[in-house]
């Protein structure tokens, strides 16, 4: 799987725009080789979401797109004031089964 940066951001726009109806600001989305055991993260105040490359590249595109859409129901969360945007509780999984996220 050899996915470039602009690779990442067309498939955040194309996920924003089919599960969350356009509404999330850009993001940027990079690889982030330093991860080892970490699989993403999100930083909401500067809306970046690093990706382990590695991991990814084991697992495929289904995996991928999981991990981002995990990623964006954070932002999401942090983008509507909800205070527990960096936890897995009642609205993160709430959303996370609508769209279909495990989490």
């Amino acid at each position: 799987m050899n996915i470039t940066k602009i690779d990442l951001e067309k498939l955040y726009q194309s996920l924003n725009k089919k599960h969350f109806q356009g509404k999330l600001p850009y993001c940027t989305i990079r690889w982030y080789r330093k991860y080892t055991e970490t699989v993403a993260s999100i930083k909401e105040s500067t809306r970046t979401i690093k990706l382990n490359p590695t991991y990814h590249t084991k697992r495929g595109i289904n995996e991928l797109k999981d991990t981002l859409l995990h990623e964006m129901i954070h932002l999401l969360l942090a983008e509507n004031g909800k205070k527990e945007y960096h936890f897995h509780g009642k609205e993160f999984k709430k959303i996370a089964k609508r769209i279909g996220v495990k989490v």
